[in-house]
């Protein structure tokens, strides 16, 4: 849903996007905007004007789940960039029984992701079972 400012601005300048694509890039920055203020009230923190996938992890690393979820729903993050933000989310915040149980589900990404932020921290693999 949302686009990186360079592929918008290349567009406009090609004059390859439509009014109807500009008002949707548009509404879809508010919408984050209005998210990330209620986030700035319910939550702390400064939220507005950061990324989508910023603010989702930010959710995260706050233990807002069912919030960034919902806001995953809601702006179409793709499956693997979830997976990706929800395992260094949980990694950072060393919540190793959430992502040991995260593990457990079908993976997009694959479990190197997994090995990696286990290994990175302190945390012994060995006792922690995949």
């Amino acid at each position: 849903m949302l686009k990186g400012s360079d592929g918008v601005v290349g567009k406009l300048a090609e004059d390859e996007i439509s009014m109807n694509e500009l008002l949707f890039l548009c509404a879809d920055y508010l919408d984050l905007i209005l998210i990330q203020r209620d986030l700035e009230i319910s939550l702390g923190g400064e939220f507005v004007g950061s990324s989508l996938t910023s603010t989702l992890y930010r959710c995260l690393l706050l233990g807002a789940h069912q919030r960034a979820k919902q806001i995953r729903m809601d702006f179409q993050v793709p499956n693997k960039r979830w997976w990706w933000l929800k395992i260094r989310a949980l990694a950072a915040t060393e919540r190793w029984d959430l992502l040991q149980a995260f593990s457990k589900q079908e993976t997009p990404i694959g479990f190197l992701p997994f090995a990696e932020v286990y290994s990175s921290s302190r945390v012994r693999i060995s006792i922690l079972i995949l």
